[in-house]
């Protein structure tokens, strides 16, 4: 008996199994972005500088149109092959569009003149991945077009690498027979918005390099969107 009358406590056990340690939570996903179609069109958009960062030309990068749709064409739609439609003539008059162009050169000389042309169209319905397809359907199809009188005949080979898990893509490059001078048209969809290039040049070697160069601006300005 200890003082107290109280007697000395029993002997504790062994101790049972610990539990195992909680497994760490994992972190949630990051929401996805919620862009509105105007964001969505200013996040495409290639600005001056950023083109001029990527265009392999110590000369000029004039801008020479910024407007919601080339004058002359289907507003709202995206074309291949000349004005066939590749996207939903329907839903036009909902599609957001803008367009921007530029004049690229080393010099003032033919032999160094480029053109470089951003369409990007905020599709109010469709996936632009399926307009993309559309537009390769479309070109796959076409042997030559005609613009302002001028017939566009299609090059059967063209060297753009478009492989990416990021978009959906295709292009197509065709000569002027007026003056043998190279347009290529890129398409590019990702999410809700279609981005076509045109690039315009002397031949087709420089038109592809310089549809590369853009490529690049293009995929940086696609990564910041919504798939």
């Amino acid at each position: 008996m200890f003082a107290g009358g109280c007697s000395a406590a029993a002997p504790a056990g062994p101790a049972g199994p610990s539990a195992p340690p909680a497994s760490p939570t994992a972190a949630a996903p990051s929401p996805t972005p919620s862009f509105s179609p105007n964001q969505l069109m200013e996040t495409a958009m290639i600005t001056d500088e950023l083109l001029l960062s990527v265009v392999d030309l110590p000369g000029r990068q004039e801008r020479a149109v910024d407007d919601h749709w080339w004058k002359g064409f289907p507003a709202g739609i995206v074309t291949a092959c000349g004005e066939r439609p590749a996207s939903s003539t329907a839903d036009a008059g909902d599609a957001l569009t803008h367009v921007r162009s530029w004049i690229v050169a080393a010099d003032q000389s033919a032999e160094n003149f480029g053109v470089v042309a951003q369409e990007v169209l905020v599709l109010p319905k469709e996936k632009a991945k399926d307009v993309v397809a559309k537009a390769e359907s479309l070109l796959g199809k076409c042997k030559s077009y005609r613009d302002a009188g001028v017939t566009y005949t299609k090059i059967a080979v063209r060297d753009i690498d478009l492989t990416s898990t990021a978009y959906s893509a295709t292009a197509a490059c065709f000569t002027s027979n007026a003056d043998k001078k190279v347009n290529c048209y890129t398409y590019f969809g990702r999410g809700s918005v279609a981005v076509v290039i045109h690039t315009y040049g002397p031949d087709q070697k420089r038109t592809e390099a310089l549809t590369d160069d853009v490529k690049s601006a293009v995929e940086l300005q696609l990564a910041q969107l919504p798939a």
